[in-house]
């Protein structure tokens, strides 16, 4: 698929700092109150647009890390049926660049305890064969694992990031899994 430039130039981006200093008061707020579980962590149909969100910003934040010479910030388009759940917009030098951005997740056992990472690379296969599209799988749940690269040739990059810490106050970014194992830890301070 060829992705219209024009299209991506429309959307409503966001610095994923700024953005996720808000959220953040919004999750402390909502995890000492007495909410369901599934409202607290935005689980619920009408709450997915959030979640994808601070996923997105999540993602975005620690690639502007490994890459500071760029500036990176994201949108969230909400568009039903599309193969990108968000946009990566990127700058370096006066040239500008978008990166479309499927999200997956490795969800809590709360939600689905026989959830796997290899049931989620297996469903990376339906993809088109675009180049330009990146997977981004958030591991949500304590697990250890040794990178290794993916061999995906229907995508254009594959990433996984998480919380390195319980207080999430450090996150992780593996990848490009498609051509190299590195791994950046990252502090993000409240």
């Amino acid at each position: 698929m060829n992705w219209c430039t024009k299209e991506f130039l429309g959307y409503d981006y966001k610095d994923p700092f700024a953005w996720l200093q808000g959220m953040f008061e919004i999750e402390r707020v909502a995890a000492l109150s007495e909410l369901r579980y599934k409202v607290r962590s935005l689980r619920t149909h009408k709450l997915r647009c959030w979640h994808e969100r601070r996923q997105a910003a999540l993602f975005t934040l620690c690639i502007a890390k490994r890459f500071p010479e760029y500036r990176f910030d994201f949108a969230h388009p909400n568009i039903e049926n599309s193969p990108y759940d968000a946009i990566v917009r990127w700058q370096y030098t006066g040239a500008v660049g978008f990166t479309p951005l499927q999200l997956k997740e490795l969800v809590p056992e709360e939600c689905k305890t026989d959830a796997s990472l290899a049931e989620i690379l297996s469903d990376l296969a339906k993809y088109s064969g675009d180049r330009q599209l990146v997977v981004a799988i958030y591991l949500n749940r304590r697990l250890r694992f040794v990178p290794k690269r993916i061999r995906l040739s229907n995508i254009g990059g594959l990433f996984f990031f998480g919380s390195a810490s319980p207080d999430l106050m450090h996150w992780i970014l593996i990848g490009d899994l498609l051509r190299s194992t590195d791994v950046s830890i990252y502090s993000f301070p409240r």
